[in-house]
């Protein structure tokens, strides 16, 4: 008899009746399978899009720009003079500001100098699809240390099921 035709129901037997287990575990409190499900989703919603810095640097944004007149002493620019002041008039502030912002391409431009990323959402959404496999390993070794508290590690040690099937099964 070859080794293709034989059937091995301890594997996926094993590695269903863990995970109905675990799946009942998580239906007992359906606040918990809530939070674990939603708030990753509502983090990754509202804030990568309520965050997003590229969205506050436009010229929408700001409205009427009203800038204040700068004076500073002639001794602070190159070549340095000596005695004296500049003054930058507030028109010429406003004016040139308010052409900044008009450029549609400016809040992308610092979003991908300071983060790499043209909008918040692409930065956001990589921590926290780390964070959601981060917790989910976390919660998948807390549940096995419980068992291990409980003595139910030690029973299903003696069964026939592989070790790495209870593993499996807890991260499933």
């Amino acid at each position: 008899m070859s080794r293709l035709n034989e059937y091995h129901p301890s594997r996926f037997h094993g590695i269903w009746a863990l995970t109905k287990r675990e799946l009942k575990k998580w239906l007992k409190e359906p606040i918990i399978l809530l939070m674990a499900i939603l708030q990753p989703v509502l983090w990754m919603g509202l804030f990568g899009k309520a965050m997003n810095i590229g969205g506050m640097f436009s010229s929408s944004s700001f409205g009427n720009i009203n800038i204040p007149s700068i004076t500073f002493p002639g001794y602070l620019v190159s070549p340095p003079y000596t005695s004296g002041n500049i003054t930058i008039p507030s028109a010429i502030l406003t004016q040139g500001f308010q052409q900044v912002l008009a450029d549609p391409n400016f809040g992308p431009k610092i979003m991908q100098n300071i983060f790499g990323v043209k909008d918040y959402f692409s930065y956001m959404s990589v921590g926290m699809i780390s964070f959601i496999v981060m917790f989910t390993t976390m919660f998948s070794g807390m549940s096995i240390v419980w068992d291990r508290r409980l003595g139910f590690l030690n029973k299903v040690l003696s069964t026939p099921v592989s070790r790495g099937a209870i593993i499996f099964s807890k991260v499933l």
